[in-house]
């Protein structure tokens, strides 16, 4: 498990939170399956960006949170 997933860096006040953009491929049938949940507004949703921004939130969190229990 890369050691990223376990280190938070800390904002430090008044600095701006800069985004990065990239592509990446995905495939046909889970993309279809994402727009079919933006489409129905399921848990709010309103674009493909906001739900994959959140879906990779949610896995980092997750991570952390299974790397910091198997060190206890």
């Amino acid at each position: 498990m890369p050691k990223s997933i376990v280190r938070t860096s800390q904002k430090v006040e008044g600095e701006k939170e800069e985004a990065r953009y990239i592509s990446i491929k995905i495939p046909k049938e889970l993309m279809d399956e994402v727009d079919r949940i933006v489409s129905a507004g399921i848990l709010g949703y309103k674009s493909r960006m906001e739900f994959i921004k959140d879906a990779v939130r949610d896995k980092i969190l997750r991570l952390r949170a299974e790397v910091s229990g198997e060190k206890k």
